[in-house]
């Protein structure tokens, strides 16, 4: 191997977590009994998290506020980070390879603490 270190993005490389963000919004509706409209993931997925929680609002009349659906959604997320969210395949087998090849190994991620923590444990 010819580098000393290695840095991984932790949300999606080495976690298998590219679906979380579709099962929270598709659950969040699934509570509501609202079927999941047209294009919907696709559109809240470019936004932010107060954008996202108002077009939500709008689109579906809800009766609810911005900030009490962030908090809902940034529940189901810990639960699924908590409970849910693994390595993906082969990502555990190539860390501990490049472990023992003496290679220092760093994770990065923008996920805020209290959803990488339960993973790295």
């Amino acid at each position: 191997m010819d580098f000393n270190a290695a840095i991984f993005d932790l949300d999606g490389t080495i976690l298998d977590s590219m679906d979380v963000w579709e099962h929270i919004d598709i659950q969040f509706l699934k509570k509501r009994n609202l079927p999941v409209p047209e294009n919907y993931v696709t559109e809240i997925c470019a936004r932010s998290f107060e954008e996202a929680a108002q077009y939500t609002i709008d689109l579906l009349g809800l009766q609810e506020t911005v900030e009490g659906i962030i908090e809902e959604w940034n529940n189901m997320a810990v639960e699924e980070y908590s409970n849910h969210v693994g390595l993906l395949p082969h990502a555990l087998d190539y860390l501990l390879r490049l472990k023992e090849h003496g290679i220092k190994l760093a994770v990065a991620t923008g996920l805020p603490e209290k959803l990488y923590i339960p993973c790295l444990k």
